[in-house]
């Protein structure tokens, strides 16, 4: 079985994201929107582990 530390899902359907949260939630995860696209109704979305979670959210902010 894989392991995945973090992962930023872009440009993502609005049935897409809520699918998964009960998963990395279960799992122990985190998870955050980041950000809409400037496509109608995407999003970016970001899931990874408790302790990576507030580093990845402020970079990908800053960036945005």
């Amino acid at each position: 079985m894989g392991h995945l530390d973090a992962f930023l899902l872009l440009g993502a359907d609005p049935w897409d994201i809520p699918a998964l949260v009960p998963i990395i939630k279960e799992a122990g995860g985190a998870f955050s929107h980041l950000f809409r696209t400037r496509e109608k109704n995407r999003q970016v979305a970001q899931f990874s582990n408790v302790s990576l979670h507030r580093q990845i959210v402020e970079i990908a902010q800053s960036a945005s």
